[in-house]
């Protein structure tokens, strides 16, 4: 006995390889329009549509599969009697297999609103979510990566796990589709659901061995992400690598920039970006070891000269020169991946135990020109090295503290439960340094201890954005110790 199989597809990838294999398996095969004549012309024998509901197509196409023929036999449950006795009573033949992918509506979109409405999908969406519901009865196959797991189990089956993980694939390429129609028609008006765009690829693991973790790169991303070298990216290069990039886009001129456990050890502005880079380095080098590293606007020659004597998982740049590949080649595990520095996503996700927090991401900038001024009057040095700490902070995890001398991050203390801890641990790092250097902070200071601890170490200048109700009192221990300290009012939590 014949079976069935619907077959609707945009993406016509290793089509014909599945459509012969079906044929070959005695399956009947039912298709319309441009997926018809894909498989005549490959010499699959095919099925119209029309053959299987004896009604023609309506309405320029927009009804095609939406019949009780075709949705019968794709819900049918063929172990429910009453089921079979309807089928037979209306002429209804069991489907047993659905194989769909959807019209491109992240390209129809784009067009104007009255062609831009007819690239929204309805039959195929519709065959989908039925086929997934009753994915014991039907297989329903969406993605063609699987054709060549369905053709090895064509003659033995398939089992309930493929099934049931096939129906939950097909659900999520659903749900993602409505989500991006529901962006689309909401442009302009309130904010749609958070849209996923692209494919989940597995990762080796998560943060640690024990955690499964995966990665979702937009297709705008995957045409400019290039990895020239190097061992596959992990879950916490990923993390690394956006924390270096958001620096480094922010950066005023060339530089370079090192992370670790996505906080800044070392950023150094110069438009010798070897010079640059050895700053960088130089900013705390225990933390730099395995660290990874943005360069602005290319990594040249010089530079990865310079890194190849050093252990570092990543650098990441808009360009790489050949010879800078050349040399550092012989590092088989160091990754080199070239990528625009892209703007940051409007807003970000976090799950906890039962609860999604969405907000808006931090992507405010403030100008020293806009800042209030106590103290001395800090020269036009003093304020770059102010606006570049500034800068570095708001990417550091709270609380934390930024030193920076010269265009040169030379000390930071980050993820502390206190601000006067993180000025500890940051003046830890930058040693005698400290002495003329500028001091930044992502939130107020709730006491003037660190003002005083500040100027101790030599700081000549801090910038934080105030709002404490000891405000007050923390410009007097400025002016005191003869501090120039600018209030920005803008915080920068990082958690």
């Amino acid at each position: 006995m014949k079976k069935y199989a619907i077959l609707s597809v945009t993406n016509k990838e290793n089509l014909e390889n599945l459509g012969k294999e079906l044929v070959k398996n005695n399956f009947l095969i039912f298709s319309s329009g441009g997926t018809r004549k894909y498989l005549e012309k490959h010499g699959v024998d095919v099925c119209s549509v029309s053959e299987l509901t004896t009604f023609p197509e309506i309405l320029d196409g927009r009804v095609k599969t939406l019949h009780p023929k075709v949705f019968g036999g794709i819900l049918a449950d063929v172990t429910n009697k009453k089921h079979i006795k309807e089928m037979n009573e209306n002429q209804i033949n069991r489907i047993d297999m659905v194989v769909v992918n959807f019209y491109n509506f992240s390209e129809g979109k784009n067009k104007e609103f009255s062609k831009a409405i007819e690239s929204i999908d309805i039959g195929g969406p519709s065959m989908v979510r039925a086929a997934a519901k009753n994915h014991q009865n039907c297989l329903v196959v969406t993605d063609p990566k699987d054709y060549e797991e369905v053709i090895k189990n064509l003659d033995k089956g398939f089992d309930s796990e493929i099934r049931k993980r096939y129906a939950a694939k097909a659900f999520e390429k659903t749900a993602k589709l409505d989500l991006d129609i529901s962006e689309w028609m909401n442009k302009g008006g309130k904010e749609s659901e958070f849209a996923l765009e692209g494919e989940w690829e597995e990762l080796r693991y998560g943060e640690n061995p024990h955690q499964k973790a995966a990665v979702l790169i937009s297709k705008n991303l995957k045409k400019e992400q290039i990895q020239h070298q190097g061992k596959e990216l992990s879950y916490n290069n990923y993390l690394d690598i956006d924390a270096a990039l958001r620096i480094c886009k922010s950066l005023p001129s060339d530089g370079s920039v090192v992370v670790k456990h996505t906080n800044p050890t070392g950023v150094a502005l110069n438009n010798n970006l070897r010079q640059s880079m050895e700053d960088a380095w130089n900013g705390d080098p225990r933390a730099a070891f395995g660290s990874v590293i943005a360069v602005k606007p290319r990594l040249d020659r010089e530079t990865a000269k310079y890194l190849s004597d050093f252990f570092v998982e990543v650098i990441v740049t808009p360009f790489v020169e050949k010879e800078a590949l050349e040399i550092l080649s012989e590092k088989k595990n160091l990754r080199i991946i070239t990528m625009p520095l892209l703007e940051r996503e409007k807003w970000s996700l976090k799950t906890l135990s039962g609860i999604t927090l969405r907000q808006d991401n931090d992507k405010k900038t403030t100008s020293p020109k806009d800042w209030s001024w106590h103290g001395p009057k800090a020269d036009s040095k003093t304020v770059s090295d102010l606006h570049l700490a500034n800068i570095i902070v708001k990417e550091m995890k709270s609380n934390a503290i930024c030193l920076v001398k010269n265009g040169v991050m030379i000390g930071g203390g980050a993820g502390s439960t206190s601000r006067v801890g993180a000025l500890e641990t940051a003046l830890s790092v930058s040693g005698k340094k400290s002495h003329q250097s500028v001091m930044s902070s992502d939130a107020f200071f709730p006491f003037r201890d660190s003002i005083d601890l500040a100027a101790k170490h030599g700081v000549k200048a801090i910038v934080q954005p105030g709002g404490s109700i000891r405000d007050d009192e923390v410009i007097r221990a400025s002016e005191e110790n003869n501090i120039s300290l600018a209030l920005t009012g803008t915080r920068h939590f990082n958690h």
